[in-house]
């Protein structure tokens, strides 16, 4: 199986990151291929009702994806701009950031909710 690494800061610990992780995220809706922002959406959300939200960077939640880092960037951006995720930065012992906490609002629960359901 092909996994990731990522520290969990939680729990200061490393844990994989599997292709499970995407289960509920469309790559395709509406017969189009989904735009990255959509597929963050959806992960972030569903992460967000599992576990209260996803603690990854932007560079792991690229390779996850497998899509550029820059893409990552500016639909976290978008996300946020729109109001449909919340960002926190997350810190070590030490005080260096290692990545952020995303959630889903509401809103951005609702969106995902509309954007799962156009794929099926």
């Amino acid at each position: 199986m092909n996994e990731l690494l990522r520290h969990d800061a939680a729990a200061t610990r490393v844990t994989p990151v599997a292709a499970a992780d995407l289960e509920g995220v469309p790559s395709a809706i509406s017969g189009r291929h989904a735009f990255g922002h959509e597929r963050l959406l959806v992960l972030i959300a569903n992460k967000t009702a599992a576990a209260g939200g996803l603690n990854m960077s932007k560079r792991e939640i690229a390779d996850v994806l497998g899509v550029n880092v820059h893409t990552i960037d500016r639909a976290v951006k978008r996300l946020k701009d729109e109001g449909l995720i919340e960002a926190v930065a997350i810190y070590d012992a030490q005080g260096a950031q290692q990545g952020n906490r995303y959630r889903s609002t509401d809103v951005g629960v609702r969106q995902a909710g509309r954007l799962v359901g156009a794929a099926e």
